[in-house]
C-alpha cells in the first residue's frame, strides 16, 4: 500500500506541519492580494460600480470608489468577513497538530483524514485559500477577481467530493490512490461539462456539493443496512448543513435587489454567509475525521458456563468425590492463619 508523507523532522520529532501549511497558504495569498491592491486592481470592472443594485453578483454592498482601484477595498464588509475562512483553517490545523480538540482519543480514529497529515494539510490549505480567493472579487469587483473567487469555491467543493468518494474505498485502497483516481475522473467530468455545456462555475460548485451530500447519505445508509462496524458522528454532518442553510437563508433576501438589502450598511447578508460557510468547513472537517471502527466486545460467560463450555477431555483431572482430594483441601483450609483484632 502506498503511504503519504508523514511530515516528521529529521530527528523523528513531529512539528506543526498542518499549521505551517495553513499559515504559509494564508501568507502567500495575502501578499499577492495586497500587491494587486497596491497596484489599484488592474483589469476590467464586472459592472458593479455602475449598477450594483440590479446585478445579483454584486451582493448588495455599495462599492467604494467610482471604478476598480479607486479604493483598495471596494466592499469592506464582504471582503473582511472572509477572514472567517482563514481563522477556520488555522483552528483546524492547530487541532490536527496538537490533537487537543475535540480530544486526544478522537485523533486515534482509523480513517484517511484523521490518520494522515498530508490530507489534513491539503484541506486546511484549500480552506485558507477560500478567504483571499473571495477577497479578490469583493475588494476589486473585477472580472478576473470573480474568476479567482469561483476557482477557490470549486476547489473546496472538488476536495469534499473527492474525499466523499474515497470513503467508499477505505481501507481497500490507500488514500493517495483513491483520491488520485477520483481527482482524474472529476477533472475529466468537469472539463467535459464546461466544454460542451458551458455551465456557470457556480453550478459546478453547487453540483459537487450536492453529489457529496448524496454520497455521504448513501454511505451511512449502506453501513446501517450492512450492520457495519464503521461509525461516524452524524451530528457534525447535520451541523454542517444547518450552517450552510442558515447562511443561504440570510444571504438570498439580502442580495442586490432583495428585501433585506441595505447597500450602505456595514452588516451585509453575504458577509454573514461567509462566516457561516467558514463554520461549515470546520464541521465537515471534523465529520470526516470522526469516522472510526467499533470493536465488538466478546461475550464473557459466567464461570459456571465457562466450565461447562470447556471440553471435558481438556479439563484437569479432578474428581469432587475423591476422598484423598477432600482430605487435602480440608487440611489446607485448617492451616490458614486466623487474624484477630
Amino acid at each position: 500500500m502506498i503511504s503519504l508523507p508523514s511530515f516528521h523532522t529529521t530527528v523523528g520529532q513531529k512539528w506543526p506541519a498542518v499549521l505551517s501549511i495553513s499559515i504559509a497558504t494564508t501568507a502567500i495569498s495575502m501578499i499577492v492580494f495586497l500587491t494587486f491592491a497596491s497596484k489599484h486592481w488592474p483589469g476590467e470592472s464586472n459592472g458593479c460600480f455602475d449598477d450594483y443594485m440590479t446585478k445579483v453578483w454584486c451582493y448588495c454592498e455599495r462599492p467604494r470608489g467610482e471604478q476598480p482601484g479607486k479604493n483598495w477595498i471596494a466592499q469592506p464588509a464582504n471582503t473582511w468577513s472572509n477572514f472567517g475562512f482563514i481563522l477556520s483553517s488555522l483552528f483546524m490545523a492547530w487541532s490536527a497538530d496538537t490533537k487537543k480538540i475535540p480530544s486526544p482519543e478522537f485523533w486515534n480514529n482509523k480513517n484517511f483524514l484523521a490518520e494522515n497529515k498530508f490530507l489534513q494539510a491539503s484541506y486546511v490549505a484549500v480552506v485558507a485559500f477560500l478567504g483571499p480567493g473571495s477577497m479578490f472579487m469583493h475588494a476589486s469587483l473585477t472580472n478576473w477577481g470573480g474568476t479567482v473567487d469561483v476557482f477557490s469555491m470549486v476547489l473546496i467543493a472538488a476536495w469534499i467530493f473527492m474525499f466523499s468518494i474515497a470513503r467508499i474505498f477505505y481501507p481497500l485502497l490507500s488514500a493517495i490512490v483513491s483520491l488520485s483516481i477520483v481527482y482524474v475522473l472529476a477533472s475529466i467530468g468537469i472539463g467535459i461539462a464546461m466544454f460542451y455545456g458551458n455551465p456557470p462555475a457556480n453550478q459546478i460548485f453547487e453540483g459537487l456539493l450536492g453529489l457529496s451530500f448524496v454520497i455521504n447519505i448513501m454511505i451511512s445508509i449502506w453501513q446501517h443496512l450492512k450492520k457495519s462496524n464503521r461509525r461516524i458522528q452524524h451530528k457534525l454532518f447535520a451541523a454542517t448543513h444547518v450552517s450552510l442553510l442558515l447562511g443561504i437563508a440570510i444571504w438570498v433576501p439580502s442580495r442586490s435587489g432583495g428585501i433585506l438589502c441595505n447597500p450602505n450598511s456595514i452588516f451585509q447578508g453575504h458577509a454573514v454567509w461567509h462566516i457561516l460557510a467558514a463554520l461549515a468547513t470546520v464541521f465537515v472537517f471534523f465529520y470526516f475525521c470522526s469516522e472510526h471502527e467499533v470493536i465488538q466486545a466478546e461475550e464473557v460467560l459466567p464461570l459456571d458456563n465457562q466450565a461447562r463450555a470447556f471440553p471435558s477431555s481438556l479439563r484437569p483431572n479432578h474428581n469432587e468425590n475423591n476422598p484423598q482430594e477432600e482430605s487435602l483441601r480440608s487440611e489446607a483450609t485448617n492451616n490458614l492463619p486466623v487474624w484477630s483484632s
